[in-house]
Parts: C-alpha cells; sequence; structure tokens
C-alpha cells in the first residue's frame, strides 16, 4: 500500500509539473505574440511616420515649385509687355521716320 501511494503521489507530482510546463509554455507563446504585436505596431506607426514625412516634403517641393513656375508665367508676361511695348513704339516711329523723310525729299524737289 505505502508503494502504491508512493507511486501515486509521483504521477500527481510528474502530472503537476506537466501541467505547470504547459502553463510556463503557454505564457511564453503568450509573451512572444504580444512582443510581436507590439513590435508590428511599432514599425506600423514608424511607416506611418515616414509616409507622412514623405508626403510634407513632397508637398513643400511641390509648392515651391508652383511658386517658381508663377514666378516664370509673371515674368515670361512681363517680358511680353515689354515686347509688346517695343514693337508698338517701333510700330509708331518708323513711319513718322518715313514720313519725314518723304517730306524731307519732296522739298528737295
Amino acid at each position: 500500500i505505502l508503494e502504491s501511494k508512493k507511486r501515486a503521489e509521483k504521477e500527481k507530482a510528474r502530472l503537476e509539473a506537466e501541467k505547470e510546463a504547459k502553463r510556463r509554455a503557454e505564457e511564453e507563446v503568450m509573451r512572444k505574440a504580444e512582443a510581436e504585436e507590439v513590435k508590428r505596431k511599432a514599425d506600423e506607426e514608424a511607416r506611418k511616420r515616414a509616409e507622412e514625412k514623405a508626403k510634407r516634403k513632397e508637398a513643400k517641393i511641390e509648392a515651391k515649385q508652383r511658386v517658381k513656375e508663377k514666378r516664370i508665367r509673371v515674368i515670361s508676361k512681363k517680358r511680353k509687355r515689354e515686347r509688346k511695348r517695343l514693337t508698338k513704339d517701333i510700330a509708331i516711329v518708323i513711319p513718322i521716320m518715313i514720313g519725314r523723310a518723304l517730306v524731307g525729299s519732296l522739298i528737295k524737289f
């Protein structure tokens, strides 16, 4: 009876040890899963921040490009107006000069 009692206690102790080992293994698996989840969330946050930073940088570059293009258009318009004005001045001056030359040549005759 003592021997069977000892065997039963050993068996009980072994089962308890197995249960404890199984529980520890499950806890370890849960800890690893939680750690992976935390890492995944951190990576996702970092990726989002990087994307937002890239978008802001791209928007800043686009804004600078728009300002540059607008400045070029304004300068282009000014040059066009200046050319138009000069052309207009020449269109007025040349006929006057031709008219004076004709008047001068008529006077000589």
